[in-house]
């Protein structure tokens, strides 16, 4: 499927938005460590929130651990995104909602082996579920997979107004 739309990013305020170095370094849901990046995108705000707080979480971070941080808006236009918030699409690579959501090693395996099979099939993003937040959904872009008509264009950014953890 095409999608085309707003989608929203929290990052460093001294790096790019659509700097994915350090998902190729340290990996990520959809990317295995030191073998591919990918950027990763809320559709909403409160969902790009979500799953940054979580990221802290994890790491036993609060806000006021990390350097000043932005949020940036980001219009986005894909030709090939695999849809997995389509629970026939889910069946058919044989993933489940609660796998995608999952934080357990068995389901984080199983999304990087289908992430594996989604870019050897040509897809240059996957449209997932949200892991952090209740009907949120996150696109997840291998940027070396982007076709020429595909792009990606940086809108606004503002500084992120920090919350604290689990608020």
């Amino acid at each position: 499927m095409e999608f085309s739309g707003l989608v929203y990013r929290i990052h460093a305020a001294d790096k790019d938005a659509l700097d994915s170095a350090a998902s190729k370094e340290f990996g990520g849901r959809w990317n295995r460590v030191k073998k591919y990046a990918t950027l990763y995108f809320s559709l909403t705000k409160e969902t790009a929130q979500a799953e940054h707080t979580s990221q802290l979480l994890k790491r036993g971070l609060t806000t006021g651990d990390l350097s000043d941080r932005l949020i940036t808006t980001i219009r986005v236009h894909l030709t090939q995104v695999l849809d997995f918030t389509d629970p026939g699409r889910q069946k058919e690579f044989g993933l489940t909602k609660s796998q995608l959501e999952s934080d357990e090693e068995a389901c984080r395996k199983k999304i990087l082996e289908v992430s594996e099979k989604a870019r050897a099939q040509g897809y240059e993003a996957i449209l997932s579920p949200s892991a952090r937040f209740p009907k949120g959904k996150n696109l997840n872009i291998f940027p070396d997979k982007l076709s020429k008509k595909s792009s990606l264009k940086i809108i606004k950014s503002e500084r992120l107004k920090s919350k604290p953890v689990g608020s």
